[in-house]
């Protein structure tokens, strides 16, 4: 097992598989690099240099109280490429790994980038009034009456009764429950 230790003592999981242009994975929130990337990790080490780690207080890194913010998050990648020295990287980053990346741009810069991909991720974060959404969207926000837009939006069609199931389908459990703290 390969671990490095930021600046603060906490030590980063991480491991490195494949020959290649480099490619960074970052995970979302509770989960870690070997759950959320498993699928993709040996397909792509089959032409690239895959590097996952785990985020700070996630999977095998070490546990702290502090820095769970997304620019540590973002620190903590940066401080992780330099010391292994990456550079010209594909940084791939899965629903707050996506955050990552952005902060990551934002704060630190794009020297060590040469491209990103989100998953499961909008580019923009929150919604304000200088963001151009639907009409109907700022209208509901601002609290003012449903604008014409939404007169015209046609109802989804009901299903008959016949077509109706007459149970409910059984709730399945699903790989997704395994990001959680408690599973851990």
């Amino acid at each position: 097992m390969a671990y490095i230790e930021t600046t603060d003592g906490v030590p980063l999981y991480y491991r490195e598989r494949g020959d290649g242009e480099t490619i960074v994975l970052v995970h979302g929130w509770t989960c870690d690099s070997e759950y959320w990337w498993r699928k993709n990790v040996d397909a792509l080490a089959e032409e690239y240099h895959v590097l996952t780690y785990d985020l700070r207080g996630h999977g095998l890194s070490g546990k702290t109280d502090d820095g769970h913010t997304l620019s540590e998050y973002a620190a903590d990648l940066e401080f992780l490429m330099e010391s292994l020295d990456v550079s010209a990287a594909v940084l791939v980053g899965w629903s707050m790994g996506a955050a990552i990346t952005l902060t990551y741009l934002e704060e630190i810069g794009d020297e060590r980038v040469r491209a990103i991909a989100m998953i499961d991720q909008t580019p923009k974060f929150y919604s304000d009034d200088d963001w151009s959404s639907p009409s109907w969207v700022s209208s509901r926000r601002r609290g003012s009456p449903k604008s014409s837009a939404d007169s015209r939006r046609v109802a989804p069609k009901r299903r008959s009764r016949s077509s109706r199931r007459s149970s409910p389908t059984p709730a399945r459990k699903s790989d997704s429950t395994r990001c959680t703290p408690e599973r851990r």
